[in-house]
């Protein structure tokens, strides 16, 4: 509580909180609907109960997600209104995004949700193929999907870090800079990260670049930055399920960080440097959460940078042994 009675929130950004109060709006609405109440009236301890009866069916990040919107949920609806009856359902929120928290309901069986449908790789020989099968198809976001996909398998950006990332050339070299998305909640190993993109073939830096060019010459504002983004997701949507019909799980721009992040592991990268390069605070994110190394092409010519490395905390007991490639 703060010195007013309201909640107190941890710092993060703006793009954040909206995210986990629209995704936490949708959860109540939905819990309402299934259990057959208006969602004015519905009491936070019930939808408690219903969401914990789904926890064990989530997968680890999907189930934090749903936590972390559900309790910022609660504090925005408690701060406006002030409801005595949302403490006790925020003190639980909280005691659910504890680690040592165990679901009252365990369920023995893996569901078919969304996150279990996207797919964490892409090859190359598959954009290979939806760039042919496009040559024809007329839509304003097919060539910029397109780029976009192309370009993010080099470099392994998330898709908000695209809009403020910027080349510089300096003492012979290419650097992209990135603003690390998630800093702000301690997920980052800092502010930027530095991708050395000097070793990239002819091709594959001009799809960065090109990139780029598209994002400055088409963003101006956050509302164009949604339009842009949205064009580009939906399209992707669209073009790679009527192409690359044999797959069984959807591929998406997040696809093309998975691949980056396989690819760089079949290099030979330590989990140091691919920690840096995706912008982990964490060594053992990129190995957790990310393309496996057995997919990987191994062809990742993306240098960390050697401060950046420094400050990724270790925790895999393996990688304190291995002395990790300096750049």
């Amino acid at each position: 509580m703060d010195s007013n009675g309201g909640m107190e929130i941890i710092t993060k950004t703006s793009a954040t909180t909206k995210a986990y109060l629209q995704r936490g709006k949708l959860l109540w609405n939905k819990a309402a609907q299934e259990q057959g109440v208006d969602p004015n009236n519905q009491l936070p301890s019930d939808y408690l109960s219903w969401l914990e009866k789904r926890l064990p069916i989530l997968k680890p990040a999907t189930r934090r997600l749903y936590i972390s919107a559900t309790k910022e949920f609660l504090i925005h609806s408690y701060n406006n209104d002030g409801q005595q009856n949302l403490k006790a359902a925020i003190q639980k929120s909280m005691q659910m995004q504890s680690n040592q928290y165990t679901p009252l309901v365990k369920v023995s069986f893996q569901p078919s949700n969304t996150s279990n449908q996207k797919a964490k790789r892409i090859d190359f020989n598959e954009l290979a193929l939806l760039v042919k099968n496009t040559q024809d198809m007329k839509g304003k976001w097919i060539k910029p999907a397109l780029l976009w996909m192309l370009a993010n398998i080099q470099v392994g950006l998330r898709p908000s870090e695209w809009k403020s990332a910027s080349l510089i050339e300096a003492g012979g070299k290419t650097t992209l800079v990135v603003v690390n998305g998630k800093n702000t909640n301690g997920r980052a190993h800092g502010l930027l990260r530095h991708l050395e993109v000097t070793n990239l073939k002819y091709e594959e830096l001009k799809w960065v670049k090109l990139q780029l060019e598209a994002i400055r010459l088409y963003v101006k504002d956050d509302a164009t930055w949604e339009i842009y983004y949205g064009g580009v997701r939906k399209t992707i949507h669209k073009i790679t399920r009527k192409f690359l019909t044999n797959r069984n799980k959807y591929i998406s721009l997040y696809s093309t960080r998975h691949q980056f992040s396989a690819n760089a592991k079949s290099e030979g990268m330590s989990k140091i440097e691919v920690a840096a390069l995706m912008g982990h605070a964490v060594d053992e994110t990129a190995g957790l959460h990310y393309g496996k190394k057995k997919h990987g092409s191994g062809n990742c010519k993306v240098k960390a940078c050697k401060a950046e490395m420094q400050k990724v905390r270790i925790k895999s007991i393996p990688q304190i042994i291995q002395s990790p490639r300096m750049s």
